[in-house]
């Protein structure tokens, strides 16, 4: 009987090695390396996005003031300060975009229409000023203008008479140039004779005469008023304001930024429809279906009207025009107020219309993994009380899903002594939001895609709060100019104070919107964006109505995934010691997160696996920009990333000078290029909104927007670190109790350049940002960040998993270093010392410029390994990477706490016939191993590699092996077609009295679009390296080599074979079953098992990128002793060993999900067969 001894290195820090194998080159060329995640990036039918636009049309929305508490009557009617729609001079009014994407033509100042988005309406000459706006003199000398008895001052929308508060029959005469004189406001002025009434003071019963008279002229109606500097904020009084008239010598282009607004911003209706149209032109119409809705139609069916459309795919065409483009931007710009505000039943009806409920309606789901959403806009209180929102089944409404101890906070409803009250709003997006929409027993699994069960429970998360896996309504509100009883915040889902998080703490409740028909009403349109995990935006002009829906919409079209593996605290985890952290990427956006949770330590399932303990993107956002520790590397020592370092500012200054960098550059005002310094840069890259497209300014409005300031994680795994564990001797125990109690951190590179060290706790602080460090080799390029076309052209920056170990220096002191490489980001590593996490110290970084040769270091995807050399210096070893200019491999050993270059050997052969790379096409030497025999010592006698072209690599780089000199040996080879980019796991097998060393590697790539349609097979081998010079050849042609076969369900072997380790080389076993099957994640191994992780880059509708299998094989056979099928690419796996012994593999998908694998049971192993578990550098 075979005994299986693991050498596995450390997962994530590893100490392992590989072989190298011969291959014939056939995969030509450089690698193909993706700038964004294949996951992502590749799909097979687009799964689109539904979006229904739901547009309120009550009548407030023809009001051309805002809010409905605005002044109507006085001067302060025309100053935006207080009437939030009305001309601002600041800003800039542009004309609305047509459906093409194209823009409207610029109103005339002499002939603007009232609504512009009509041809048809009324020509209004703004030469002769607004007429809109209130007449600032109202008593004028003359004859009664009426008839009557009485002259009523004031024509549409205007103002009061104004009437001198000391001379009651004081008489004004208009010339066109008169400023108004302190005022008593009154709407209706008696003749001689009659009684004044309705005045400001209630006094003006004391003054029953007035002569009033007018004269040739009408009243002084102006275009704006500003508010003058020092003026009392809350006053009305004309006094306080410079007027601007017609009469002003107004430039060509204050005349028309003027004539815009009037014609198209200048009510609630038309600001909506340029804010709406701007948000709907630019969207990436391939990405979204779209519908559209007035909130009056919800009595109706579900057939295409004036005020409805049904949800096609935004690029549906028929003919030569975008045919649903066209129609969503006709019905939205000829939608005018003409109802009430029957909100509940036109949410409600949305939400039956995702379910096919609607008579005459098109089904609007394709597929089953399809996300739904609805954006609910208003101006108003929800009303029509009598108006029932209906359930799925339409017989009655949706009863009150929000109340009760089961429902969570925020969403839970507690009015009403804890029971709440039902068919409020948020119990319509709440049930809509909780409900599965597609059941048999509604009948509704076939959608409008022919064979396509939509039934099937397999929504993708969001990455946040949407993570219901059943087919669900996402609801964004929106409100414009509403304040409600609770006080807004637009980062309320991240707020440590105010009302929205002290509602999440239980200490306030949702206000009762049922009893209450006011501001309780605008509160329950918040709580519904809640309970319908989308967003809430409170709108206070018509720049927040454009911003609030791009973001919405930017929300909506990111998709949210992961390429890299979970990490744990602890192989074993117990009490305290249970963490998992879960790293994600958000598209489009391409911000990230760490997300924490605790694992049930006796069966490995993740503990509420859709409720992270802490989000590391909330926590940063919430610590401020200002607030971040941010570090480089300046001249070898460690500095400040910010404003204040004249180096550092000048590498990012002049991005619109010259030739410009930022492809907005060619659209900024001559302001915001002045804006555009090297300061402000650095302070975006730190994590500040203020110079984001979002920004409140316009002309702050520089860079592109993100959600959160933590970058996307794609390949960089975290590694977490804390207190000392290993047994070494040598001084280390005293080392290991003085940091004991050392503070827990998750390091995790990210693709906004940086490393960050993230707290790790259960308290309020734990996710918070420790630090984070940028290293030099990609601060180059990090101007990119911040262009707006980012979303569509990502890029990595540093993109590799770090690794950490304990090592000694020269002086005899302990210290924990991390050592990371960029991947795709860029060729280089650097080291930190993270002995004191609160106190990172700068190593070294490791270029081209130390290596002394441009040609020969790559992109850096290979591991670094940190070990020692036989005189026990410590050295941290990594290879050359993928497309370097030489193509030669070579492996690189440097002192680990200098980063001196100790020494560096090239992966070659005497044997002419064997091709080893060349710059036109690169061997691309990736991971790398280290065979470590004894862990108390931590002494690297030889690594192993593989490289692309299928070679197995040995380097004896301490001379342990073989002729003097020869320090690298080829071992032999997969074959043509079967490139190595995954790390070899390391074992030895006892059988009898012999133990044998056993390479395992596996093959496949996936790395870029090229490599997704490939169908060669690809295969695992476990092979004995018997330490000798020459190589085995191609491993699958040599006889001594076992074949075996998989059964075609992957349950075990077809007719297995033995492998007697005496006489035989080892096994190789195909993964033919599926065409395309691979491996390009790392084996990992425990026990006597190997875990392989394979991918099938066949990319369906609902599975991102493709599907996945996941294997635990026997490494002495080969054969399968388990095997779970995986619903999506597979990302990482890491293993586990809970409390009850079990081996546990918790594989991380594409897709975000984590799901506990259990492995064999380890109490069927002969014993004495395993000498010890896997090995690693991560800290507990």
């Amino acid at each position: 009987m075979s005994k299986i001894w693991s050498l596995c290195g450390v997962r994530a820090s590893a100490v392992l090695g590989v072989l190298a194998l011969l291959s014939t080159g056939s995969w030509g060329g450089a690698a193909d390396l993706a700038d964004r995640p294949l996951a992502t990036a590749n799909s097979g039918a687009t799964v689109r996005s539904n979006l229904m636009f739901v547009l309120d049309d009550s009548g407030s929305m023809n009001w051309n003031y805002l809010p409905d508490t605005a002044p109507r009557n006085d001067v302060c009617f025309g100053s935006v300060d207080k009437n939030l729609i009305f001309y601002d001079p600041t800003r800039t009014y542009l004309a609305p975009l047509n459906s093409d994407g194209t823009s409207m033509s610029n109103a005339s100042f002499t002939a603007a229409r009232e609504d512009g988005y009509n041809n048809s309406g009324d020509l209004v000459n703004l030469g002769n000023n607004n007429p809109q706006t209130p007449s600032i003199y109202g008593a004028v000398v003359g004859t009664p203008a009426v008839s009557s008895d009485s002259y009523v001052c004031g024509a549409r929308n205007s103002w009061a008479c104004a009437l001198p508060e000391d001379n009651p029959s004081y008489s004004e005469s208009y010339d066109g140039t008169n400023t108004v004189i302190t005022e008593i406001k009154v709407e209706r002025i008696d003749a001689p004779g009659k009684t004044c009434r309705n005045n400001s003071t209630n006094s003006c019963s004391l003054r029953t005469t007035k002569t009033v008279t007018t004269t040739e002229g009408r009243p002084g109606s102006f275009l704006w008023a500003k508010r003058k500097s020092g003026a009392n904020p809350d006053s009305c009084n004309v006094a306080d304001f410079d007027v601007v008239r017609a009469s002003a010598a107004l430039t060509a282009t204050q005349k028309t930024n003027y004539a815009n607004w009037f014609s198209y911003y200048r009510t609630r209706m038309l600001a909506m429809r340029a804010g709406a149209g701007r948000a709907f032109a630019k969207i990436d119409a391939t990405r979204f279906r779209v519908g559209f809705s007035k909130i009056s139609e919800y009595a109706n069916g579900g057939a295409d009207s004036r005020g409805f459309l049904n949800i096609r795919d935004y690029d549906y065409e028929k003919g030569n025009t975008n045919d649903q483009k066209v129609a969503f931007f006709s019905r939205l710009y000829n939608t005018s107020g003409t109802s009430n505000t029957p909100l509940r039943p036109a949410l409600a009806r949305a939400g039956r219309y995702f379910a096919n409920k609607l008579s005459g309606q098109s089904d609007p789901v394709q597929y089953s993994c399809q996300r739904n959403y609805t954006i609910l806009s208003t101006d108003g209180y929800w009303n029509q009380d009598d108006a029932s929102p209906l359930n799925l089944t339409g017989g009655a409404g949706v009863g009150n899903p929000d109340a009760g101890n089961s429902v969570e906070r925020p969403m839970r409803d507690e009015i009403n002594a804890g029971v709440g009250f039902g068919d409020t709003l948020a119990d319509v997006a709440m049930y809509y939001y909780v409900n599965d929409l597609r059941t048999d027993g509604l009948t509704n699994c076939s959608g409008s895609v022919a064979n396509q069960d939509v039934c099937e429970n397999n929504v993708p998360s969001d990455g946040g709060r949407d993570t219901n896996p059943a087919q669900h309504m996402t609801t964004f509100t929106l409100g414009l100019g509403l304040s409600g009883k609770l006080t807004y915040d637009k980062n309320y889902l991240t707020q440590t104070s105010g009302h929205f998080f002290d509602i999440k703490q239980g200490t306030k409740v949702w206000p009762d919107p049922i009893n209450n028909s006011g501001a309780e009403r605008i509160d329950d349109l918040w709580h519904a964006a809640v309970n319908g995990r989308g967003s809430y935006y409170s709108a206070s002009n018509a720049a927040d109505m454009a911003s609030s829906l791009v973001d919405a919409l930017s929300k909506i079209e990111a998709a949210t995934g992961s390429s890299a593996a979970a990490a744990t605290s602890s192989l074993t985890p117990s009490a305290g010691d249970d963490w998992l952290f879960v790293p994600l990427y958000t598209t489009r956006t391409w911000d990230g997160t760490v997300n924490a949770f605790k694992l049930n330590t006796a069966t490995g399932e993740v503990i509420n696996p859709t409720k992270p303990i802490w989000s590391a993107a909330e926590r940063i956002k919430a610590q401020g920009a200002d607030a971040r520790k941010i570090y480089f590397n300046k001249n070898g020592a460690r500095a400040e990333f910010t404003k204040d370092d004249s180096s550092l500012v000048s590498k990012f200054q002049g991005l619109c000078s010259g030739t410009p960098k930022l492809s907005q550059c060619a659209t900024l005002s001559e302001e915001s290029k002045a804006k555009v310094t090297g300061a402000n840069v650095i302070t975006f890259l730190r994590g500040s909104a203020t110079h984001e497209l979002s920004a409140t300014v316009e002309s702050d409005r520089l860079f592109r927007s993100r959600t959160s300031p933590l970058g996307d994680i794609v390949n960089g795994a975290p590694v977490y670190v804390k207190k000392p564990v290993m047994p070494y001797g040598d001084g280390y125990a005293q080392f290991a109790s003085s940091n004991a109690t050392r503070q827990a951190v998750v390091y995790v590179a990210a693709n906004d350049g940086m490393l960050h060290a993230i707290k790790v706790d259960e308290g309020p602080t734990g996710g918070q940002e420790l630090w984070a460090y940028v290293p030099s080799m990609v601060m180059d390029q990090m101007y990119l960040l911040a262009d707006a076309t980012y979303e569509s052209n990502h890029r990595f920056f540093v993109d590799a998993a770090p690794v950490v170990a304990d090592v000694k220096n020269a002086g005899g002191d302990w210290r924990t270093i991390l050592v990371g490489g960029l991947g795709k980001g860029g060729q280089g590593y650097y080291a930190l010392d993270v002995t004191n996490p609160d106190n990172p110290l700068v190593l070294w970084e490791f270029t081209a410029a130390q290596d002394g040769s441009t040609q020969d270091l790559g992109y850096s995807y290979g591991n670094p390994v940190i070990t020692k050399n036989k005189a026990g210096k410590w050295v941290v070893a990594f290879t050359s990477g993928y497309n370097n200019s030489s193509g030669k491999g070579f492996l690189y050993v440097l002192d680990a706490i200098t980063g001196a270059k100790i020494s560096k050997i090239e992966a070659k052969t005497a044997d002419t016939k064997v091709f080893t790379g060349d710059a036109a096409t690169p061997s691309n030497l990736g991971r790398l191993n280290a065979w470590v025999e004894d862990p108390t010592r931590n002494v690297a006698s030889r690594f192993y590699a593989g490289d692309m072209l299928g070679n197995i690599w040995r380097f004896d780089f301490d001379d342990n092996y073989g002729a003097a000199g020869q320090e690298a040996t080829l071992l032999g080879s997969t074959g043509s077609g079967q490139p190595i980019t995954t790390r070899p796991v390391l074992s030895e097998i006892v059988e009898g009295a012999y133990r044998y060393p056993v390479v395992t590697v596996a093959t496949g790539r996936y790395l870029g679009v090229s490599d997704v349609g490939d169908k060669t097979v690809q295969s695992v081998y476990t092979f004995k390296d018997t330490l000798g010079d020459g190589s085995m050849g191609v491993l699958r042609s040599n006889t001594a080599m076992v074949k075996q076969t998989m059964k075609a369900d992957r349950s075990g072997l077809d007719n297995p074979k033995a492998v007697v380790w005496k006489d035989q080389l080892g096994w190789y076993v195909d993964l033919s079953l599926t065409l395309g099957e691979r491996v390009n994640v790392d084996v990992e191994q425990q026990l006597n098992q190997l875990v392989v992780a394979s991918n099938i880059p066949t990319p369906t509708a609902c599975s991102p990128g493709g599907s996945s299998w996941l294997y635990y094989l026997d490494v002495g056979s080969g054969k399968p002793l388990l095997s779970y099928s995986g619903p999506a690419l597979l990302v990482g796996v890491t293993l586990i060993q809970t409390t009850t012994g079990k081996l546990v593999g918790l594989p991380q998908y594409a897709d975000g999900r984590t799901l506990a694998k259990a492995g064999a049971d380890p109490s069927n192993m002969p014993p004495g067969s395993v000498r010890r578990t896997s090995w690693r550098e991560l800290m507990n």
